[in-house]
């Protein structure tokens, strides 16, 4: 965690916290009047609980979202492992030349600009982008790319912030669905899945090695676990027709941000292996 707050706490962690206190709680102004007020205790206590929501957005994100992409024969690759391919175009032909000859002088690492990939390689490939970063680092060059990291980190947590808060407006407005049957079973969902998101965390957190993804099944049960809380809200407070209609349209808005965030994120992860490679590679 950083020593300080600077920009890199606000794109990545209280913008998105934020954006996710936001739409969680326009169900409660809507429904039940609940508006926060204008009150500098209750401001500073909104930003202290965003701050902490945007570094559990980051933490989830991390695991659930990593920034490998799938390469053109199936295989998950980062971005800093891809640009350094031949048929990539990110980088120059030039620049990947420069690129591996000074990674070569300063690392003693091949990184195989024209063999075929391999998992040996790709490691080789990550280790030579942590050490170009660290040496960015250590001559204060890393300006330029930790701006895109700050984005991506912000895309990052926006994504999950309006993904999430979808489906919890979807559950929202499910209000003519509900029965005391299916309020039932959405109880059932809630506790189960919840219990599940509990234990799978706590398992990655103590006793999984580091950099363990959550994989599918956690993402549904995260998804489960907000969708059946604004169901069992929704049928606590019960929303107007017009208010259901309402939510269910900002819940489609929601959504459509999520995916729009979700592509500049990956955009962003590329921007920024490509700075890291193109200052490396010009470094004097």
């Amino acid at each position: 965690m950083p020593d300080r707050f600077n920009f890199y706490d606000f794109y990545g962690y209280l913008l998105p916290g934020l954006a996710l206190v936001t739409v969680f709680w326009i169900p409660f102004g809507m429904v039940v009047g609940w508006w926060p007020k204008g009150e500098v205790v209750a401001a500073l206590a909104l930003l202290g609980v965003s701050y902490f929501l945007g570094l559990l957005l980051q933490a989830v994100g991390e695991r659930a979202i990593p920034s490998k992409t799938t390469d053109g024969v199936g295989n998950q690759r980062y971005p800093s492992d891809l640009q350094l391919d031949a048929e990539d175009r990110t980088l120059s032909p030039e620049a990947k030349h420069r690129i591996a000859a000074r990674v070569q002088e300063q690392f003693g690492l091949d990184v195989g600009l024209n063999i075929a990939w391999d998992n040996e390689l790709g490691q080789r490939r990550r280790s030579a982008f942590f050490q170009a970063r660290n040496q960015l680092i250590e001559r204060k060059l890393q300006a330029y790319p930790e701006q895109f990291q700050g984005l991506y980190s912000l895309m990052l947590g926006l994504t999950l912030a309006f993904g999430g808060g979808a489906l919890y407006l979807f559950g929202w407005a499910a209000k003519p669905l509900m029965s005391e049957s299916i309020v039932s079973i959405a109880r059932i969902i809630f506790g189960v899945s919840l219990l599940a998101l509990l234990v799978n965390s706590v398992f990655i957190a103590f006793f999984s090695k580091k950099g363990v993804a959550w994989d599918s099944s956690s993402l549904i049960a995260a998804g489960a676990t907000l969708m059946s809380g604004g169901f069992l809200l929704g049928n606590l407070y019960g929303p107007t027709r017009e208010q259901v209609a309402t939510l269910s349209i900002i819940g489609l808005v929601s959504l459509f941000f999520c995916f729009r965030f979700y592509d500049r994120y990956r955009y962003f992860t590329s921007q920024f292996a490509k700075a890291v490679w193109d200052q490396f590679g010009t470094l004097r």
